[in-house]
């Protein structure tokens, strides 16, 4: 059953899904009922929508399970509030497509997703495959949805612009000073030749290649957690070293 008009969790589509919901429970009687939201949903709980006259004492909300992509989270999460969103509201978290990340970056996944949502069983999954019992040991929680009081985020980004040539030793020690706080960096930065394309490391190397194209901008683009944006900034302003 598809419903397309706009995401399960906004009131604008509570009158389909409750007609959806009384059709599968008339004609297909299920013993299960898997609802799959968009991955730009704002997550929240459905529970009074099971309230409803429609449906009421036909469903129970078993688990909100969130996949996450382990190649792509640390990537959007700072800029995309829904993917925090759907962390934190999860009854469980499935790490997806770990073998497309170095096993290091796969462990700082699981802290980062642990700090952000506890109470969460955690598994990571390839093509799928769930640890046996994983499902079946589920309970849903109630969790309010995020709101603008809440603490700072969990991952932040900034963009480091200084103003001329810097040091490249420099920016390495601030790179290597944020140790396990460092998510991801990428952008162009003046270290006395010219731009230079840096980015994450390789082969446990921090190293810099001429920008691909000639029309690039200066600015590296920082992605960490645990640390406050402010405190981010000021840790770049404290250690890069301009040139002379």
């Amino acid at each position: 059953f598809e419903l397309n008009k706009g995401s399960v969790f906004c009131t604008c589509l509570q009158t389909d899904l409750l007609k959806t919901l009384a059709a599968i429970e008339r004609d297909v009687r299920p013993d299960v009922v898997l609802i799959e939201a968009t991955g730009v949903a704002r997550t929240s709980d459905l529970a009074p929508v099971f309230d409803q006259p429609a449906v009421a004492g036909r469903f129970a909300i078993q688990a909100n399970l969130c996949l996450v992509d382990a190649e792509s989270f640390t990537r959007v999460a700072a800029f995309f509030r829904p993917a925090q969103d759907q962390v934190r509201l999860a009854d469980a978290l499935l790490i997806t497509k770990p073998d497309l990340v170095p096993a290091d970056e796969l462990v700082r996944l699981r802290g980062v997703l642990a700090e952000m949502n506890p109470q969460a069983p955690l598994a990571v999954v390839q093509y799928g495959r769930l640890p046996e019992g994983f499902l079946a040991g589920l309970t849903h929680v109630h969790r309010a949805a995020p709101s603008d009081e809440q603490p700072p985020e969990s991952i932040v980004a900034i963009t480091v612009n200084p103003p001329g040539p810097v040091s490249f030793a420099s920016f390495e020690r601030a790179i290597e000073a944020l140790g396990e706080r460092l998510l991801r960096f990428k952008g162009h930065l003046d270290f006395g030749d010219g731009l230079r394309f840096v980015g994450d490391r390789d082969n446990g190397r921090l190293t810099a290649w001429p920008p691909a194209r000639p029309d690039v901008k200066s600015g590296v683009t920082v992605i960490a957690w645990q640390i406050d944006r402010l405190e981010l900034a000021m840790h770049f302003e404290g250690h890069l070293e301009p040139l002379a």
